[in-house]
């Protein structure tokens, strides 16, 4: 709201959404009126904030099969339809670039991750959709930090994090 710089976040949606624009000059004018829309409004940042941090201080210590694992235990839990079989098929598309880019990774690392999930009967591909076909065995990848007593559940929205900024047309930079 303050800063005049160039936007430098974007965030995806994995999942349909609403979208509503609200001009800054319409903000402003609420928040002189009514300033207790400011402390709700920081609030809600500091709690996306500190969500973040969280994430990031349980992810990165971590390997990339680790976090690899706990991303798509979350996104099943969160967005997955289960079959009679407990197989887990998750009903969007997850180039393996946005799922490096939502875990702090390179393409070729999630990719190498993926190949190896696949070898042991972890997941598979169906249709283009990933399908988790053993969570328990998938589970157990997500404990390889010796200093984490943690189950590897984090609290995320459904909404891809990258850092690469987009310019005005949606073109990354």
């Amino acid at each position: 709201m303050v800063d005049t710089g160039p936007q430098v976040d974007f965030a995806e949606a994995l999942t349909e959404v609403r979208l509503a624009h609200v001009r800054k000059s319409s903000v402003v004018w609420l928040i002189k009126r009514r300033p207790e829309v400011a402390l709700a409004l920081f609030s809600g940042l500091a709690e996306r904030s500190r969500r973040s941090e969280e994430v990031v201080a349980h992810l990165l210590p971590r390997e990339v099969s680790s976090r690899l694992a706990i991303l798509l235990l979350n996104l099943g839990e969160k967005m997955g339809e289960e079959d009679e079989t407990g197989a887990v098929t998750l009903n969007l598309r997850l180039p393996h670039r946005e799922l490096a880019s939502m875990i702090a990774s390179t393409r070729e690392a999630v990719s190498k991750a993926m190949s190896g999930f696949r070898r042991e009967g972890l997941i598979d591909v169906k249709e283009r959709k990933l399908v988790l076909l053993d969570r328990a065995a998938l589970s157990e990848r997500t404990d390889d930090d010796p200093r984490s007593n943690c189950s590897g559940r984090i609290k995320q929205s459904p909404v891809a994090y990258s850092p690469t900024p987009r310019s005005s047309t949606g073109d990354r930079r």
